[in-house]
């Protein structure tokens, strides 16, 4: 299943507690599990992220992630004194990268919502009862 995290979420995830990996290395697998206590719909999500979304995730934890430290903290989007970085600093900080990559106005909501549409076009279903 496909599924696009909400920014509350996404600014919640703690590299210990919701980030896991069978194994380090090029062949490990790693999984994101939100337990259904911090989702808006009281759901467990769990799912395997594709190789090329672990690339990425590994090369800012290496490299980018350590520039935004201010002291210990292992949130995958650290704040200020262990915190983890607030929602709408990071929702804001998201619409600005898009803007600045691509000239579009958009938010992480819209993003979810895009995410949505192309994955239904991609796997489209019958919508008869």
């Amino acid at each position: 299943m496909t599924t696009l995290m909400r920014v509350g979420n996404l600014a919640a995830l703690h590299l210990d507690d919701h980030i896991s990996r069978t194994r380090q290395g090029a062949d490990g697998v790693v999984h994101i599990a939100l337990p259904a206590e911090i989702v808006k719909n009281y759901n467990l999500l769990e799912w395997q992220l594709p190789a090329w979304v672990v690339r990425i995730l590994d090369l800012y934890v290496e490299r980018y992630r350590p520039i935004l430290l201010d002291g210990p903290n292992r949130h995958l989007f650290p704040g200020k004194n262990g915190r983890a970085k607030g929602v709408g600093g990071l929702s804001k900080r998201v619409s600005e990268v898009v803007h600045q990559r691509t000239g579009l106005a958009v938010n992480p909501h819209l993003v979810r919502h895009l995410g949505a549409k192309l994955f239904l076009d991609d796997n489209p279903v019958s919508m008869t009862s």
